[in-house]
């Protein structure tokens, strides 16, 4: 809660340095986790390597979120306002800044660690994002291609029926591109 009160303050050096301490105590909570990746995004803004960090703390986010939900811990205000229906849509709070950082922020180590920590991530996180991933097999970065071709499979294996639906749009499109 205080790591949340001095990120919102922007007094994030001491932000980071609390959440450093926390972190080995509660790094099975997805809560801490956000925060923690939410400091690292925010210096990454002067310091690239924080990147590394933060994508790092979203994973492990994601991989804590369901057991949080779960157990009812408090990791979104929509469980504390006893709103379990949108469960999916809280996860987005990790998924989206993990493909931010792919699409935007990618290189050679983020693109790694990624690929390395993918197989911990549970599956049913990447179902609403699906479009956007798939959209990125146009990308121009061949180890961006070669991540999402990566991701594709690992979902295919699992909900084989979500990636044959994400495809018939750009399968029916006109765009020779697609």
């Amino acid at each position: 809660l205080a790591g949340k009160w001095l990120v919102s303050l922007n007094r994030i050096p001491e932000a980071k340095e609390m959440a450093e301490k926390i972190l080995p105590v509660f790094s099975n909570r997805s809560d801490v986790w956000k925060l923690w990746a939410k400091i690292n995004m925010l210096l990454s803004k002067e310091n690239s390597n924080y990147l590394i960090a933060s994508l790092d703390a979203s994973i492990n986010g994601l991989i804590h979120y369901d057991e949080d939900i779960k157990n009812n811990i408090d990791v979104d205000d929509l469980v504390q306002n006893n709103n379990y229906d949108d469960n999916i849509d809280c996860k987005l709070n990790f998924v989206l800044p993990i493909l931010s950082t792919l699409f935007s922020h990618g290189n050679e180590e983020i693109y790694t660690l990624f690929l390395k920590r993918l197989k911990e991530i549970p599956v049913n996180s990447w179902y609403q994002v699906l479009p956007q991933i798939i959209a990125r097999m146009n990308s121009e970065d061949q180890l961006l291609r070669e991540v999402v071709e990566e991701l594709i499979v690992t979902i295919s294996d699992s909900i084989p029926h979500s990636i044959f639906y994400s495809l018939l749009v750009p399968l029916s499109s006109n765009n020779t591109g697609r």
